[in-house]
């Protein structure tokens, strides 16, 4: 009885919340200008945080800047309005640039925030045969979180399953590489979470949080550690952590 109380309480509370962002929502959809001017961004490592795997965080870098090879100018690329549909000509600009992998994950990621996700793995794939004999980490980190976010989206088990198994051989990769990368623990967290593993699944964010405390991508381990004891019925835990996210991100989704 007590449990299933405060499993009531957890969905009064969440559905209080969700009230409160759509209205939040609602009133930034009053300020464009100033958006516009906060998706023009340069494009630097600081790019590739947590939030940058995020809806959120793809949509924000809809126009880009990037260093012409051998050269102090840049080229400005609008991926809101011209984003090609076959992305062949994006590779080959950034293949001859010698774009750094930032740029191709940038672009991939536009791709996949617009339902083109065959684009978004064509534009891994290309740069990863570019960069084959460097460090790829940061590529196998974005397919690792691409086959997560199709994993979500999956009609089938099956499919489900299919894109996970594909994430986790990429992170993997990715890991072996970087092993310290909040974003690659985080990203192998999430794939126990939602292969039902949630004792794993815990425990990944629990060393996440011990040992990332003040870094960026803390909003997101908390929140899967949110998920994952409310699926482990710990609904009071679950209920607590999630308000102490709101704290710290209140527009979250």
């Amino acid at each position: 009885m007590q449990n299933a109380f405060a499993k009531a309480h957890f969905f009064e509370w969440w559905k209080k919340h969700r009230n409160q962002q759509q209205q939040r929502q609602t009133f930034q959809l009053r300020n464009p200008i100033k958006q516009h001017r906060q998706s023009l961004v340069k494009m630097d490592e600081s790019v590739l945080d947590a939030t940058f795997y995020t809806k959120d965080g793809l949509s924000r870098n809809l126009i880009i800047e990037m260093p012409i090879k051998d050269s102090r100018e840049v080229v400005t690329i609008d991926l809101e309005h011209e984003l090609p549909e076959d992305p062949t000509d994006l590779c080959t600009l950034l293949e001859n640039e010698s774009a750094e992998s930032i740029y191709w994950i940038s672009i991939a990621s536009v791709y996949a925030n617009k339902g083109l996700v065959s684009e978004a793995f064509e534009m891994m794939t290309e740069g990863l045969k570019l960069y084959k004999e460097l460090d790829t980490a940061d590529f196998h980190t974005f397919l690792a979180w691409l086959h997560i976010s199709q994993s979500k989206v999956a009609k089938t088990s099956d499919d489900q399953r299919a894109s996970l198994k594909m994430a986790s051989e990429s992170i993997k990769l990715a890991l072996a590489a970087q092993p310290t990368n909040v974003l690659n623990r985080i990203a192998q967290a999430e794939i126990s979470y939602q292969l039902k593993q949630y004792d794993q699944a815990l425990d990944f964010f629990e060393r996440i949080l011990k040992n990332d405390s003040k870094s960026t991508a803390n909003v997101f381990a908390l929140t899967g550690k949110a998920k994952t004891l409310f699926h482990k019925k710990n609904y009071n835990a679950s209920l607590k952590i999630f308000q102490q996210v709101l704290i710290l991100n209140p527009l979250l989704k």
